[in-house]
């Protein structure tokens, strides 16, 4: 797929980077005020277990976002803090309706 470099490098700092610098701070602030028993939920895409067409930069940030989540889940679970995500399917909006039907 010829997506530019520069739409990849965006839907990554969005998706990826975003999500890693909330998680990060989520994770600081709930480790100084020793607040176990508090959960951070990312937020991925369905797309990223196993890709769409024509979505290959949204599809591996997402992917990317679900495997980030589940290694910090493991680093902190000792701590009594919870990361999860939630995967959502489709959803008709007027960012997806550019998006060729699969």
């Amino acid at each position: 797929q010829n997506v530019p470099e520069a739409v990849f490098d965006k839907v990554i700092g969005v998706n990826l980077k975003g999500t890693y610098l909330v998680t990060k701070e989520a994770v600081t602030w709930m480790l100084q005020k020793n607040a176990t028993g508090r959960a951070i939920l990312n937020i991925a895409s369905v797309s990223g277990k196993g890709g769409y067409p024509f979505l290959s930069a949204y599809s591996a940030s997402k992917g990317a976002v679900i495997s980030f989540t589940k290694s910090v889940a493991l680093e902190v679970a000792l701590k009594g803090i919870r990361v999860n995500t939630i995967l959502p399917g489709y959803t008709d909006t007027p960012m997806t309706q550019s998006t060729p039907p699969r």
